[in-house]
């Protein structure tokens, strides 16, 4: 028959497929025997067959289950882009992507790979669950008992973004800092992890991310840092917030010149004083890591490529793709929004010792964030990025800017920010800049009723002629509006504090005004 079916003879002949069936052969004993069937081939969603389904002439149905995954009771409504097998400091290529994701793209999603930045297309405007984690931070070498080092453990990053059909991301997945074996290197005992690479999500031709998760820190060649909750060890996991980590050393003499952090996008910096052995700060959105001495093994930011610092010589390790820092004798920083520090090591100034890398920094600009560790912290573990449409998720319609429990005539800290809204579902993302400043991200085009409430004056104290009291401040105004937002705006938003009560003590305590509100 059509399609590929064998004629027969004595015998039947075997039926046509994906891989044809045998013909029957003719024994001198035996006039019978019946042909072997043809092979399916199965690809698509959730694919499924039956034997001996049908009799008489085939046929294909084609039938409409719905517009979105959902609809058409898909489950599989999620592409999780990796590394794509690549390894060190330069990300994949086109055709291991396309390999890489050919069964798993339900969407026909993935687009291209262009010097190791992958592109997505959103097939259905709507909301999507955006998920990132960077690579880890790369183990090292120990000094003198053969003993591996771990690095630092990257954040996993998830918000809500609302896109539309059509729109292109554009993908860096972070790829994990390497070590080097004093096993393979003659002559090297004391071998620092490199930086792990940070995993960043923005939409082509913008200059403003939408989600980005730090790399950790690279190990120092000491086990001062082994453990976690060792004080040595409390800088090296990916950052909580947009700034890098600063390194940090072990030291006889007080912690001194270790690399610092990037703050706004910035990279991480490499120790400035004279040795052959500090770690590669890491790289940042806006800049590449500043190493004064051995400028290669800082990682790069997203204008350089995202590539990972160089090794310095053969002993030494690659940073990760993502901006992650090279290890030398101390460990990289990791690539993130802003750069982690890298490690210092030997300085006779201060008997400084041992270093590893700072983390890199996060960054959101969706809703209803959520940030927990990752969960596989194993050797040479790269990071992902996951998209999933999420079309039932609603966002919250509004929410409050609080002082994040800030008082007196400076702002909240970065802490206080980040905790004021951990149980908190916000329509839009808050992040904290280093002058007490709230930073909101608009996660949906469309008018936002905004009203602001300025803070009262602080209560004065009265206590003269042994008559005492209390006379009360002004109150704090009330204003509105209706704006037009788009999606990615940033607004920076100042939130007053009330005016103190005065303690009553010091020059002439019976009278003493309150502080103004902010």
């Amino acid at each position: 028959g059509f399609g590929g079916g064998g004629g027969a003879s004595m015998e039947g002949g075997g039926g046509g497929g994906f891989s044809g069936g045998n013909g029957a052969t003719a024994y001198s004993s035996y006039r019978y025997g019946p042909g072997g069937g043809g092979g399916s081939y199965l690809s698509g969603i959730e694919p499924n067959s039956q034997r001996g389904a049908n009799y008489g002439d085939g046929s294909v149905l084609f039938e409409w289950v719905g517009e979105t995954a959902q609809e058409a009771g898909v489950a599989n409504n999620t592409l999780v882009l990796t590394s794509c097998a690549a390894a060190g400091l330069a990300g994949p290529d086109n055709q291991a992507c396309h390999s890489t994701y050919n069964k798993s793209d339900v969407f026909g999603m993935f687009q291209q790979a262009q010097d190791g930045v992958q592109e997505v297309r959103i097939p259905v405007t709507g909301w999507y669950n955006i998920s990132a984690q960077g690579g880890e931070g790369g183990y090292s070498y120990g000094r003198t008992d053969s003993t591996s080092y771990e690095g630092g453990r990257a954040r996993n990053i998830s918000s809500f973004f609302y896109l539309t059909a059509g729109t292109v991301l554009q993908v860096v997945v972070g790829q994990s800092g390497e070590h080097r074996a004093e096993c393979c290197v003659s002559n090297q005992f004391n071998l620092g992890g490199s930086g792990g690479g940070g995993s960043f999500v923005w939409i082509k031709n913008s200059t403003t991310p939408l989600l980005v998760s730090g790399g950790g820190g690279g190990a120092s060649s000491s086990g001062y840092n082994v453990n976690s909750g060792n004080q040595y060890g409390k800088y090296r996991d990916g950052s909580l917030f947009t700034m890098g980590a600063r390194a940090y050393e072990y030291t006889t003499s007080g912690s001194c010149f270790e690399g610092i952090g990037g703050a706004g996008g910035k990279g991480g910096t490499s120790p400035s004083f004279v040795d052959s052995g500090h770690g590669g700060g890491g790289g940042g959105w806006f800049a590449d890591g500043l190493c004064l001495q051995y400028r290669p093994v800082c990682g790069l930011g997203r204008t350089s490529g995202f590539f990972g610092g160089r090794a310095q010589q053969t002993a030494y390790s690659e940073g990760g793709f993502g901006g992650g820092g090279s290890g030398m004798r101390q460990g990289g920083g990791g690539g993130g929004f802003s750069g982690g520090g890298g490690g210092a090591d030997y300085s006779q100034s201060c008997s400084s010792w041992w270093g590893y890398g700072g983390g890199g920094g996060l960054y959101s600009a969706g809703v209803d964030t959520n940030i927990v560790f990752a969960t596989d912290h194993s050797k040479y573990t790269n990071g992902f990025v996951r998209i999933e449409y999420a079309p039932t998720y609603q966002a919250p319609a509004a929410a409050t800017v609080t002082t994040a429990a800030g008082g007196g005539a400076t702002g909240p800290a970065a802490q206080q920010i980040m905790d004021a809204y951990k149980a908190v579902r916000l329509p839009f993302n808050v992040t904290a800049l280093p002058n007490g400043t709230q930073q909101i991200h608009i996660a949906q085009t469309g008018f936002y009723k905004l009203t602001a409430y300025g803070a009262s004056g602080g209560t004065s104290r009265y206590n003269y002629f042994d008559t005492n009291g209390n006379y009360y401040p002004g109150i704090g105004a009330k204003a509105w509006g209706s704006f037009y937002l788009r999606e990615g705006d940033t607004l920076d938003v100042v939130v007053g504090q009330t005016g103190q009560m005065s303690n009553g003590f010091g020059y002439a305590p019976y009278l003493c005004g309150g502080g103004g509100g902010g």
